[in-house]
């Protein structure tokens, strides 16, 4: 069982893309428990970061522990024991929606999957309110239902670290609140890492308790959701963005003109 002390940490990350480097040296602690969420502007390696943590992305030099085990020397089976991950872009292949999960047991499996597996998916299905789709093929789900079903994908899998990379993005905005209060009470409950790229700062407010902020030269700071300012906001996003405040819930908007598009469309 995991203890209220369990962290993800990150030490002496460097990446780059060829010539171009994205940060050296990074160090990051992401309690469990909570959601921390990863905010930046597009290009500034938001879903590369969520990757190297992962594994998916292989760093020059670094390391990623969890409880002083190193994720990164982990081969691939055992990583996913510990580590599940939905991407922002993703394939459903023909299988039904039940195998689709059932492989998110996949690296349990010895001979094949066991009564213990077959409960565990039944389990979470029935926590996702999704059993009616267990015979439909997963190609013919909407992107909203996909993507729920990739997250329950990632949830039977039982691992520490829960990394998302856009969890929302095809979801209508009532699901996006199911969603995230799901993922929020999951972490709770069960005291695992949630890692969240997003680009809604108004719903990450509302369900994040840190964030990682990438800036647009690519500086990465970490800060409490409580001590989070609109200086914070405005280094990140490049924009004037003002906080406020109604029934105790913070929520962000973009005030004055947006230049660099009001220049665009003054060129057209």
């Amino acid at each position: 069982m995991q203890s209220s002390s369990d962290m993800l940490q990150v030490r002496a990350l460097s990446f780059a893309y060829g010539k171009r480097k994205l940060w050296e040296n990074l160090d990051l602690d992401v309690p469990a428990g909570t959601v921390t969420g990863i905010l930046g502007n597009n290009g500034t390696g938001k879903s590369t970061l969520l990757n190297c943590i992962g594994g998916i992305l292989q760093p020059a030099v670094g390391s990623v522990f969890f409880n002083d085990v190193d994720l990164l020397k982990l081969s691939r089976r055992k990583r996913a024991r510990h580590v599940a991950y939905v991407a922002q872009h993703f394939e459903t292949s023909g299988a039904s929606v039940y195998d689709t999960v059932l492989l998110g047991r996949l690296p349990y499996f010895y001979a094949g999957p066991t009564r213990e597996d077959h409960e565990a998916v039944e389990r979470v299905l029935h926590e996702f309110g999704i059993e009616q789709w267990v015979n439909r093929n997963a190609k013919t789900l909407s992107g909203g239902e996909a993507q729920k079903v990739m997250l329950a994908r990632a949830v039977v899998q039982q691992t520490n670290v829960l990394l998302l990379d856009e969890p929302t993005a095809s979801l209508d905005l009532g699901s996006q609140v199911d969603m995230l209060a799901f993922v929020s009470q999951y972490a709770q409950r069960h005291n695992v890492v949630v890692l969240m790229v997003s680009h809604d700062i108004n719903a990450a407010l509302r369900f994040c308790s840190q964030f990682v902020l990438i800036d647009p030269k690519g500086n990465v700071s970490t800060v409490a959701a409580q001590d989070l300012t609109e200086a914070h906001l405005r280094r990140t996003y490049g924009v004037d963005v003002r906080l406020h405040e109604v029934d105790d819930q913070r929520f962000a908007l973009v005030e004055g003109k947006a230049h660099h598009f009001q220049r665009r469309v003054e060129n057209v």
